[in-house]
C-alpha cells in the first residue's frame, strides 16, 4: 500500500492513520473530531497474502483509468477480529468500507466485530453477486441496509434487502442494527470549487 503524504505510519505496513485536513474535516463534520481514520488491508484470513488477490492481478479500475499496470505487493494480513483482540484496541463505532469487490471478506473478517460492537457501516458495493452477498451477511447479522433505489423514472433512498441488487441507483449504502441511524438520507458534504489563482 502506498502511503498518501497526509497518513502516518503506524507500525504495521498494512495500516495508516490519515490526517490531512480533508480527513480531519470530514470528522468534525460528523462529530468524530478525536476519532482517528485508519486503513486496513481487505481480508477474512490472517497471515500474508498478495495485495492484488481480489483483482485477479488485474489493474484496479482507478489504475485501469490511466492506462497503468496492475500493483502487487506481499503484505501481511489480519481480519478486524484478530487485529482489535492482538493489540487491545477499542471496537470501531463505525466502518468505512471500500474495497474493490473484497466487502464480503472483511465483513466476514469482523463479524464478531459486527456482532458483538454493531458499528455503523458505510459501504461502496461492487459487483452484482458480491452486492447480493454483502446484503445477506448483513441481514443475517441483524443489520438494517439503506440505500438509493431505481423506482420508475425516479430514484427513492429506502431499505434494501438482497432482492434489490439490481436496482440500486449508485453503489453506496449505509446500515445499522438500529434502524433510525440509516431511515434518513446521509446527504454527501460537496466540496466547494478550487479557487485558481488570479
Amino acid at each position: 500500500m502506498r502511503r498518501r503524504p497526509c497518513c502516518r505510519r503506524l507500525g504495521v505496513h498494512w495500516m495508516w492513520e490519515c490526517r490531512s485536513q480533508q480527513c480531519c474535516a470530514n470528522r468534525s463534520a460528523n462529530t468524530l473530531a478525536t476519532a482517528s481514520t485508519r486503513i486496513y488491508t481487505r481480508t477474512s484470513t490472517s497471515g500474508t497474502a498478495v495485495l492484488s488477490s481480489i483483482s485477479g492481478g488485474e489493474a484496479s479500475v482507478g489504475r485501469r483509468e490511466f492506462g497503468l499496470p496492475p500493483l502487487t505487493e506481499m503484505v501481511t494480513i489480519a481480519t478486524l477480529d484478530r487485529f482489535i483482540e492482538r493489540e487491545h484496541l477499542p471496537p470501531p463505532a463505525a466502518m468505512k468500507i471500500d474495497t474493490e469487490g473484497a466487502e464480503v471478506k472483511v465483513l466476514t473478517g469482523a463479524s464478531e466485530t459486527l456482532r458483538r460492537h454493531k458499528p455503523r457501516l458505510i459501504i461502496a458495493l461492487h459487483d452484482r453477486d458480491k452486492t447480493i452477498g454483502v446484503l445477506e451477511l448483513l441481514d443475517s447479522l441483524g443489520y438494517h441496509c439503506h440505500g438509493i433505489v431505481r423506482s420508475g423514472g425516479s430514484t427513492l433512498y429506502r431499505q434494501i434487502h438482497a432482492q434489490d441488487a439490481d436496482a440500486l441507483a449508485n453503489n453506496n449504502i449505509a446500515a445499522s442494527v438500529d434502524p433510525a441511524d440509516v431511515r434518513d438520507e446521509i446527504t454527501p458534504c460537496i466540496r466547494p470549487p478550487r479557487r485558481t489563482a488570479t
